[in-house]
């Protein structure tokens, strides 16, 4: 079995999800949360798990565009890329000895 950094698992991570989650739910970053989670842990998202999640993607996207001056998408997009950290490091993963 080949061994795959943690670095180079995120980014392969990141672009499949990126490229999955523009084709199949837009902007929207709730339907993003429920593919988030459906894709990296397999199950559905929970309501109190959905609403803390687009708390925090408002909060980073507000954040990131007071920091900056990108347009609006990209600061979106890059929220989301936070977002997409937290799900992939939820400790509900299995994993082979």
């Amino acid at each position: 079995m080949a061994t795959v950094s943690r670095t180079q698992s995120l980014s392969t991570a990141h672009l499949r999800v990126r490229q999955t989650y523009t084709h199949r739910s837009g902007s929207n970053i709730a339907r993003q949360i429920e593919l988030g989670f459906r894709l990296a842990l397999t199950r559905e998202v929970r309501e109190g798990e959905k609403e803390v999640l687009k708390q925090f993607h408002q909060e980073q996207s507000i954040e990131r565009a007071l920091d900056s001056t990108q347009p609006e998408k990209e600061t979106h997009r890059q929220a989301l890329i936070q977002v997409c950290r937290i799900i992939f490091n939820l400790n509900e993963f299995v994993y082979a000895d």
